[in-house]
Protein backbone atom coordinates (compact mmCIF):
# COMPACT_ATOMS: atom_id res chain seq x y z
CA UNK A 1 0.00 0.00 0.00
CA UNK A 2 1.26 3.62 -0.69
CA UNK A 3 1.67 6.24 1.33
CA UNK A 4 0.32 9.72 0.24
CA UNK A 5 1.03 12.91 2.34
CA UNK A 6 -1.72 15.55 2.36
CA UNK A 7 -1.01 19.39 2.93
CA UNK A 8 -3.70 21.03 3.08
CA UNK A 9 -5.31 23.31 5.17
CA UNK A 10 -8.76 23.11 5.31
CA UNK A 11 -10.14 19.97 7.11
CA UNK A 12 -12.87 18.88 5.31
CA UNK A 13 -10.95 19.18 1.91
CA UNK A 14 -8.10 16.71 3.80
CA UNK A 15 -10.54 14.70 4.68
CA UNK A 16 -12.56 14.12 1.42
CA UNK A 17 -9.05 13.85 -0.60
CA UNK A 18 -8.44 11.00 2.12
CA UNK A 19 -11.43 9.46 1.29
CA UNK A 20 -10.93 9.35 -2.44
CA UNK A 21 -6.94 7.91 -1.71
CA UNK A 22 -7.85 5.20 0.42
CA UNK A 23 -10.63 3.93 -2.35
CA UNK A 24 -7.41 4.04 -4.45
CA UNK A 25 -5.46 1.81 -1.98
CA UNK A 26 -3.71 4.45 -0.54
CA UNK A 27 -2.86 5.20 3.10
CA UNK A 28 -2.93 8.52 4.25
CA UNK A 29 -1.01 11.04 6.39
CA UNK A 30 -2.01 15.06 6.81
CA UNK A 31 -0.26 18.05 7.69
CA UNK A 32 -2.22 21.55 7.65
CA UNK A 33 0.75 23.93 6.62
CA UNK A 34 4.45 23.14 5.13
CA UNK A 35 6.64 23.10 8.30
CA UNK A 36 4.10 20.36 9.98
CA UNK A 37 4.12 18.71 6.31
CA UNK A 38 8.37 19.02 6.91
CA UNK A 39 8.07 16.92 9.96
CA UNK A 40 5.92 14.98 9.02
CA UNK A 41 7.31 13.75 5.72
CA UNK A 42 10.60 12.80 7.71
CA UNK A 43 8.70 10.75 9.99
CA UNK A 44 6.46 9.03 7.38
CA UNK A 45 8.54 8.82 4.31
CA UNK A 46 5.33 8.97 2.14
CA UNK A 47 5.96 7.80 -1.51
CA UNK A 48 3.95 10.96 -2.61
CA UNK A 49 2.83 14.23 -1.82
CA UNK A 50 -0.60 15.79 -2.72
CA UNK A 51 -0.13 19.80 -1.83
CA UNK A 52 -2.27 22.80 -2.43
CA UNK A 53 -0.25 26.00 -3.46
CA UNK A 54 -1.39 27.87 -0.85
CA UNK A 55 -1.03 26.90 2.60
CA UNK A 56 0.87 28.55 5.72
CA UNK A 57 4.18 28.71 7.11
CA UNK A 58 5.50 27.47 4.36
CA UNK A 59 3.57 27.31 0.66
CA UNK A 60 3.44 24.46 -1.46
CA UNK A 61 5.94 25.79 -4.02
CA UNK A 62 8.39 26.27 -1.06
CA UNK A 63 7.83 22.70 -0.01
CA UNK A 64 8.06 21.26 -3.63
CA UNK A 65 11.91 23.40 -3.29
CA UNK A 66 12.47 21.91 -0.29
CA UNK A 67 11.60 18.41 -0.80
CA UNK A 68 13.64 18.60 -4.63
CA UNK A 69 16.76 20.01 -3.02
CA UNK A 70 16.96 17.54 -0.37
CA UNK A 71 19.35 14.65 -1.47
CA UNK A 72 17.71 11.63 -0.30
CA UNK A 73 14.18 12.87 -0.80
CA UNK A 74 14.17 14.83 -4.35
CA UNK A 75 12.60 12.47 -6.28
CA UNK A 76 9.62 11.83 -4.59
CA UNK A 77 6.55 12.83 -6.49
CA UNK A 78 4.34 16.01 -6.03
CA UNK A 79 1.16 16.70 -7.18
CA UNK A 80 -0.76 20.36 -6.60
CA UNK A 81 -3.86 20.17 -6.09
CA UNK A 82 -5.02 23.78 -6.17
CA UNK A 83 -8.45 26.05 -6.57
CA UNK A 84 -6.07 28.09 -8.97
CA UNK A 85 -6.96 27.28 -12.43
CA UNK A 86 -5.01 29.75 -14.48
CA UNK A 87 -2.54 28.20 -17.48
CA UNK A 88 0.39 30.54 -15.23
CA UNK A 89 -0.43 28.51 -11.88
CA UNK A 90 0.12 25.07 -13.83
CA UNK A 91 3.25 26.36 -15.19
CA UNK A 92 4.68 27.65 -11.75
CA UNK A 93 3.80 24.45 -10.20
CA UNK A 94 5.79 22.48 -12.55
CA UNK A 95 8.64 25.06 -12.76
CA UNK A 96 9.04 24.78 -9.24
CA UNK A 97 8.98 20.52 -9.54
CA UNK A 98 5.55 19.24 -9.30
CA UNK A 99 5.13 16.06 -11.15
CA UNK A 100 1.23 17.05 -12.04
CA UNK A 101 -0.80 19.83 -11.57
CA UNK A 102 -4.89 18.99 -10.74
CA UNK A 103 -7.41 21.94 -10.07
CA UNK A 104 -9.79 20.88 -7.15
CA UNK A 105 -12.87 20.44 -8.73
CA UNK A 106 -11.73 18.10 -11.20
CA UNK A 107 -9.50 16.23 -8.42
CA UNK A 108 -11.69 13.05 -8.25
CA UNK A 109 -11.42 12.53 -12.29
CA UNK A 110 -8.16 13.19 -12.83
CA UNK A 111 -6.16 12.68 -9.33
CA UNK A 112 -6.45 8.85 -9.77
CA UNK A 113 -5.07 8.15 -12.97
CA UNK A 114 -2.06 10.19 -12.05
CA UNK A 115 -1.44 8.64 -8.95
CA UNK A 116 -1.54 5.69 -10.78
CA UNK A 117 1.39 6.46 -12.90
CA UNK A 118 3.26 8.19 -10.67
CA UNK A 119 3.12 5.58 -7.82
CA UNK A 120 3.11 3.04 -10.66
CA UNK A 121 7.00 4.21 -11.62
CA UNK A 122 8.55 3.10 -8.31
CA UNK A 123 9.93 6.24 -7.28
CA UNK A 124 11.21 5.42 -3.64
CA UNK A 125 12.01 7.97 -1.20
CA UNK A 126 15.66 6.83 -0.69
CA UNK A 127 16.51 6.27 3.12
CA UNK A 128 18.99 8.19 4.92
CA UNK A 129 22.13 6.32 5.74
Amino acid sequence: MSQVLIIDQSPSFRQKLASLLQSCNCSVVEAEDGLEAQVKFAEHLPDLVITDTIVPSLNGYQFCTWLRNHPHWNQVPVVFCSNRNTEFDRMWGLKKGANAYVVKSAMSQELPPILAILLRSGMQVKQVA
